[in-house]
């Protein structure tokens, strides 16, 4: 929990860097050479080009350390992965988080459909023909197996941390 607060400010932090006008740095020269010669060096105005634009301010999010890890809040976003059924077989395993949505979309030319074989999580779409898609959300941890009943041969697993 704390690592993951640590990356949201390093992240803000780098977003904030980028946003601030880096000032221009004069060029360095060697003026050794000229001074052997007897030549004195002129200082040349640094050229700079006037670009004004209008960044809105960003302040990072306050963070407050809490007494224990158990009572700080957990941020997670829920992601959606999407994945292709094609050439008669789907992913062998796929790994997500709970409440991660997993996406099928067949790309086979032959219609498919995604079955579960678990008793835990059941689920099962309807026949999806070519370019056609499924999403299912997975909110309890474990290894949910499923295939395509149109064609058993076709299976996979979704491991839910």
């Amino acid at each position: 929990m704390v690592m993951k607060k640590i990356l949201v400010l390093l992240s803000i932090l780098l977003v904030l860097t980028a946003c601030v006008p880096q000032e221009p740095v004069a060029p360095v020269v060697d003026t050794s050479a000229a001074a052997q010669m007897g030549v004195q060096p002129v200082s040349a105005p640094l050229i700079q080009t006037a670009v004004k634009a209008e960044t809105p301010e960003v302040k990072a999010p306050e963070v407050q350390a809490s007494p224990s890890a158990s009572e700080a809040p957990v941020l997670q976003s829920a992601k959606t992965l999407h994945t292709v059924i094609e050439k008669f077989a789907f992913a062998p395993e796929i790994r997500i988080k709970a409440g991660d949505t997993i996406v099928w979309t067949n790309k086979d030319s032959a219609p498919h459909d995604v079955a579960s074989t678990s008793p835990e999580q059941r689920f099962q779409s309807s026949v999806l023909k070519q370019g056609k898609s499924f999403s299912m959300q997975f909110n309890q941890p474990g290894a949910y197996s499923y295939k395509c009943s149109l064609h058993p041969v076709m299976r996979g697993t979704i491991v839910v941390e």
